[in-house]
């Protein structure tokens, strides 16, 4: 079986570190997959680079086209309310090259898709002699007028128009258009029968089913996976000493792509941290991700490392942490909370999204309402000030990702959807993934 794997990139956020790690996967399984980008951050030779073949008169067009686009959202730049996430147009300078650049396969599976790159009109022009198509939400953008997350905005439920993400009181504004050309995409679509929708979050599936644009589809949940053996608990204590932190001390983690992204929470988290710090002696920070500016807090202690790509050295500072906090406001699936808990370090976080799939309360972390930062400093604080709790916890957390995360698990599930898509029997041999014994934990 041949399998596309269409991505904006293999390696450049969550999204495309999740939708790398699935084709990584396949092709251990013996599965024929191969993906295909616009910007290639690997060296893995399965990954090709999007390219038009394009002449020069036919890359000008491109290049009118991506400007018309452009200014049909330069208008709403100065109305944008700060620290919003990227908004996505359904259409991009390449058009139906999109489509039909991608090499024959049995079925093609779309991820995250944006900046540039994915043309709807385009791509699906190609029906039906393309291979039938799985397309895997790593966030709500699929389903709205261009927004990624609605952020408390319910107006992709009806076609979208005065888009808060905008700043525009215009019921025919961009959002509303994006919406109408998306839904003639799936209108065309629906007859096919060749196109099914999954979800990574039992929470994104819902709205999935709810959602004017693709509810009509079958929708799978398949939650992502981690390779237990690439992360996994490990000694860290030259990690601690190398960040100045003791035995003694407590060192907290938040890891996040853009860690000054309003819905990542960071203000919330730093609002919870100084009520930690007066109760917790000796507790550090420590933040990971892009953050060009420190933020003046002076009363918690903090470090922050800066992007890392690499798993194995990541995997160190998981298992380095006394906890893990993801104090985001909306999220899908993240693969920080997995990575985490795979490393045996409890989470403690906002009840939203997918999270509360992953951190059960009492058994591998716990919960606070979304943006209450009193009830996450009690919720950090109950953790650090019990060793034994933490223990178990780092028991618990490692168990439930060899349970339901793994990997291997994922990729049987997405094997499955695509032979019962295709008709197809062949597969790979996926092996169990490995019992791995004992949690190493420092400080």
């Amino acid at each position: 079986m041949k399998i596309i794997q269409v991505s904006a990139s293999d390696g450049e956020g969550g999204a495309a570190r999740a939708a790398y790690r699935l084709h990584a996967g396949l092709l251990q399984a013996g599965y024929d997959s191969r993906m295909m980008v616009r910007h290639r951050v690997t060296g893995d030779p399965a990954v090709h680079t999007f390219a038009t073949g394009w002449s020069v008169v036919q890359r000008i067009r491109g290049m009118l086209r991506a400007k018309r686009i452009e200014l049909a959202m330069r208008r709403f730049y100065r109305k944008r309310p700060g620290g919003l996430g990227p908004f996505t147009d359904d259409r991009s300078r390449f058009g139906a090259a999109i489509g039909t650049g991608l090499p024959k396969a049995d079925v093609v599976n779309l991820h995250w898709v944006g900046n540039d790159y994915f043309d709807y009109g385009g791509f699906f022009s190609r029906y039906p002699a393309c291979a039938p198509v799985v397309w895997t939400l790593h966030d709500m953008n699929v389903l709205t007028g261009g927004c990624h997350y609605n952020e408390g905005c319910d107006r992709y439920l009806d076609g979208c128009g005065c888009c808060p993400q905008l700043g525009s009181a215009d019921p025919n504004d961009l959002s509303h258009g994006i919406f109408n050309r998306k839904q003639a995409v799936f209108n065309r679509m629906a007859a096919t029968g060749r196109f099914r929708v999954v979800s990574c979050s039992q929470w994104l599936g819902r709205l999935a089913r709810q959602s004017k644009l693709v509810g009509r589809f079958p929708v799978s949940v398949i939650p992502n996976g981690i390779d237990p053996e690439l992360y996994q608990p490990r000694p860290a204590q030259d990690v601690r000493h190398a960040l100045g932190i003791g035995n003694s001390e407590k060192m907290i983690l938040f890891v996040a792509e853009q860690l000054a992204a309003r819905r990542k929470g960071m203000p919330v988290l730093l609002e919870a941290m100084c009520g930690v710090c007066r109760v917790v002696p000796g507790v550090r920070l420590v933040c990971v991700g892009a953050l060009r500016q420190l933020p003046e807090k002076p009363d918690v202690p903090l470090i922050n490392l800066g992007t890392i790509q690499d798993d194995r050295l990541l995997s160190l500072i998981y298992s380095a942490a006394d906890l893990f906090v993801i104090p985001s406001l909306q999220e899908n699936f993240p693969l920080t909370v997995l990575e985490s808990m795979a490393c045996g370090t409890p989470v403690a976080g906002f009840d939203t999204g997918g999270i509360p799939e992953m951190v059960r309360p009492g058994r591998t972390g716990l919960l606070a309402p979304v943006g209450d930062a009193a009830a996450l400093t009690e919720a950090i604080i109950q953790i650090l000030k019990s060793d034994a709790l933490r223990r178990d916890m780092a028991v618990a957390c490692r168990a439930t990702v060899l349970a339901e995360y793994t990997l291997a698990q994922q990729v049987e599930a997405y094997a499955a959807l695509y032979r019962d898509m295709t008709g197809r029997r062949d597969r790979g041999e996926v092996a169990p993934a490995p019992a791995v014994n004992g949690i190493n934990r420092n400080g």
